[in-house]
């Protein structure tokens, strides 16, 4: 049974400040252990749990990835604006503060159709009534394993353009999804 990456860095609070601030590899995360070669690409990772978003950030950096975060989707904004097609993948939470990562999804994919997004989320089963294929979204918790590979399976498949509705391609299956947790 895999565990997840909260599960194994269950830590106390003295030594999550060390652990987060540490290099990943040092808790045997290595990019070698996911594939010999290191991965090439930039993702923007958007999620609010800042001890969440740390270690997806190392795990994927300690990968070969080129992670830029944010902890809203205003910030997400912000670096989407000053990096614009250099983002690859969007890698967000569902939940977050103000505003939902579907629409902060669906706001960049019109902006840039190539945009690749997975969408990371407590609620699975919710999710899963919602969408029709599960390559749109990563149940959380998730283990270092399902999400490096996730991550490399989107950055492997090539940008799609447009839907014949003229709907972002990438976007397909996002376009009606709205989130509503009441």
């Amino acid at each position: 049974m895999n565990a997840t990456v909260l599960d194994e860095l269950e830590v106390t609070e003295e030594e999550e400040d060390d652990r987060v601030r540490g290099s990943v590899s040092d808790h045997n995360v290595a990019y070698a252990g996911y594939g010999d070669q290191p991965q090439a690409g930039t993702v923007l990772l958007v999620e609010d749990e800042d001890f969440v978003r740390e270690v997806t950030c190392e795990v994927l950096r300690t990968c070969g990835y080129r992670v830029l975060s944010a902890s809203n989707a205003r910030e997400a904004e912000g670096i989407y604006r000053n990096e614009g097609l250099a983002i690859d993948l969007l890698l967000t939470d569902v939940v977050l503060p103000g505003e939902t990562g579907c629409d902060l999804a669906k706001r960049l994919q019109m902006r840039n159709p190539g945009l690749k997004v997975l969408l990371a989320t407590g609620y699975g089963e919710q999710m899963a009534k919602l969408t029709k294929s599960q390559e749109l979204w990563l149940a959380k918790p998730f283990s270092r394993e399902e999400l490096v590979q996730r991550v490399r399976q989107k950055m492997e498949r090539p940008a799609l353009q447009e839907t014949e509705s003229g709907m972002p391609a990438a976007a397909h299956g996002l376009q009606d999804l709205s989130w509503n947790l009441a």
